[in-house]
Parts: structure tokens; C-alpha cells; sequence
């Protein structure tokens, strides 16, 4: 793995780890380290990380996984809400948040095996696991960016153009945008890199900056730029005073305007903040970028499930009825 703490940094360390024996003229070591979230975005280590110290990579490490196990509690607690009562599947929005929730709970799962990668030898001979496991990563990180692209439009047309917001086939337009459009991504890696491209020297990831930049970097690039003009949009039409707009917008609550705000600044700054940790990967810069990164799914839980008040209410009463029925069945006997 990574080494923080050696002169100019070095992808060759030993801390955790043990030597087993040769499997196949192949080295094989068993190692104990976990990855922060920040090294997602760093394709040449040895030339863009700058040099961090022990505690600086245990605080990054810590707090991607304080994050990612909280976003996984969130995300199964939202999906849960959002198909458990169904009064929150009646609009779009609420079809295109659950898709995106299912989006990064599947990222934040996969990261979990693939930081474990990044700090063992034994992918140096389990090429197909790490190439399915890289390929797996890779198309939920285009997928969750392709659905939140689907909920800014939707977001757009409820709060900016109202009227004649109808799409036809919107699921089915949706879902083939969210799931089938991002395996295009994956499958050019593996196309491209010869059935290679997930295998790199250190990690099961994309080992090709022009890879890297065409498939990953450039996609979720063009999808911030494109969620951040929708978002100064939304914004305009939320604060403008205009008699029409207002009627429309009492069918929301503050709570879900600012669940919408929070999702979209969510993307926007995690993903700004991944792309100056290429340029300047600093340790405040790689912090930032791990919180976000890390918490993004919890938000969406506390902006969308906990802070608001129809859904609170629904847990509530779903308590308060299983609970009673629970009281009435002990009486019975």
C-alpha cells in the first residue's frame, strides 16, 4: 500500500503486513491496512500525493470509514422508509433518490473489498477477481453520478419549469440513462486495456491516466459542470418572488427544498474537492474530500428521512400499530 511516511512516499511497505510464502513464483503477504477514500482520485501516487505522516493517513482512514459505515446504516434506513411506506414512491423524485440511494450503497460496499486489495498481494495472481471487482467499482460510481443527473433534472423541472414537466417513458428513459448507460465506461477499460485495465501494479483500479481521464474523470466532470448550472437554476427560481412559482412551491416543504439543496451541494463540492486533490493533494484538501465523500449517504438519510417530518410520522405510526399489535397479542395469551 501507500506508505505516507517514507522519504517522497512509496507504494512499497511492509506495516501490517507478513510474508506467507510463494504461490506460483508470486510472493504472497497477508496485510491488515486499510485505504482512505482520497487515493480514489490519485492515479500516480508518486508523483501528485504529497508526503503525509502516519497520523495524517490514520485520520483520513478513520474518518472514510466512520463515514462509509454511517452512509450504509442511512441508505438501507432510506430504502427501507422510501419502500415501506408507500406513500414516497407516488412522484419521480422519490424513484430517482431510492435509485440513487441503491447507487452508492452499492459503492460504498464495493469500496470496503477494494481498499482490502490495495494493501494485499494476492490480486497479483487473482487477476479475474480484481478485474470484476474493479469493473463493479467503476460502473456504481457512473451509475450514482447518471441517476443524480436524472434527480437534478427532475428537481428542475419541479422547481424551475412547472408546467408541462410531463416526460413519457420517464422509467424508462431513466433507468436506461441510470444502469444501462454506465456500463459503457467499464466495459472501455477492459476493451481498451486488453482485459488489463483493472489491474494495476498497486490497486484494482483503472491503471491508465488517459483511461482514467476518458472513463471516469471526464464523465462525472461533465456531470457536476451540467448539476451545477441545473442547481444556480433551482436556486434562482427558489428565492425569486414571483406569485406563480410560490403557489407551485407550497407543495414542498423546507425540509425538501433543502434535502434537494443538500443533495446537489453534496456532489458538487465532493467531487470538486476530489478533482483539486489532483492537483493539490494536501492533507486539507484530501479531509474535506474524504468527508464528503464518506458521509454523502448519511446526509441523505438525515436531509431525507430523519429530518423530515411526513416521514418521521410514518415511522412513527408503523411503531406505535406493530406495537400495539405486539401489546395485544401478549394480552391474548
Amino acid at each position: 500500500y501507500w506508505s505516507f511516511d517514507k522519504n517522497n512516499g512509496s507504494w512499497v511497505a511492509d506495516r501490517g503486513c507478513r510474508f506467507a510464502g510463494y504461490v506460483n513464483n508470486y510472493a504472497q503477504c497477508y496485510c491488515n491496512h486499510l485505504t482512505h477514500f482520497a487515493v480514489l482520485m490519485i492515479s500516480n501516487p508518486q508523483q501528485s500525493l504529497e508526503l503525509l505522516s502516519a497520523f495524517e493517513e490514520l485520520i483520513l482512514t478513520f474518518v472514510t470509514y466512520i463515514g462509509i459505515s454511517l452512509s450504509i446504516f442511512g441508505l438501507v434506513t432510506t430504502l427501507i422508509t422510501y419502500v415501506l411506506f408507500r406513500d414516497s414512491q407516488k412522484n419521480r423524485s422519490h424513484i430517482s433518490l431510492m435509485m440513487l440511494c441503491l447507487s452508492i450503497l452499492f459503492v460504498n460496499c464495493f469500496y470496503i473489498p477494494f481498499s482490502f486489495t490495495q494493501s494485499s498481494s494476492f490480486k497479483l495472481n487473482q487477476h479475474l477477481f480484481c478485474t470484476i471487482l474493479g469493473f463493479l467499482f467503476h460502473y456504481f460510481f457512473i451509475a450514482s453520478f447518471m441517476w443524480m443527473l436524472i434527480m437534478a433534472i427532475v428537481q428542475y423541472n419541479n422547481f424551475v419549469r412547472i408546467l408541462n414537466t410531463h416526460i413519457s417513458h420517464f422509467y424508462i428513459k431513466s433507468c436506461t440513462i441510470g444502469w444501462i448507460v454506465p456500463l459503457i465506461f467499464p466495459s472501455l477499460v477492459i476493451v481498451l486495456g486488453h482485459n488489463r485495465g483493472y489491474t494495476e501494479e498497486s490497486r484494482c483500479w483503472i491503471n491508465n491516466q488517459n483511461l482514467l481521464n476518458l472513463t471516469f474523470l471526464l464523465p462525472i466532470s461533465t456531470i457536476i459542470l451540467f448539476n451545477l448550472i441545473l442547481f444556480g437554476f433551482i436556486l434562482r427560481s427558489i428565492f425569486r418572488h414571483n406569485a406563480v412559482v410560490a403557489t407551485q412551491k407550497k407543495k414542498y416543504s423546507k425540509v425538501q427544498i433543502g434535502a434537494t439543496l443538500c443533495c446537489f451541494v453534496s456532489i458538487g463540492c465532493t467531487w470538486l474537492f476530489g478533482i483539486i486533490v489532483l492537483i493539490d493533494p494536501s492533507f486539507n484538501h484530501q479531509l474535506i474530500f474524504s468527508i464528503c465523500s464518506s458521509f454523502q449517504g448519511f446526509l441523505i438519510f438525515l436531509f431525507h428521512v430523519y429530518l423530515s417530518k411526513p416521514k418521521r410520522a410514518s415511522w412513527q405510526s408503523f411503531f406505535v400499530q406493530h406495537g400495539c399489535h405486539s401489546h395485544s397479542n401478549v394480552s391474548s395469551d
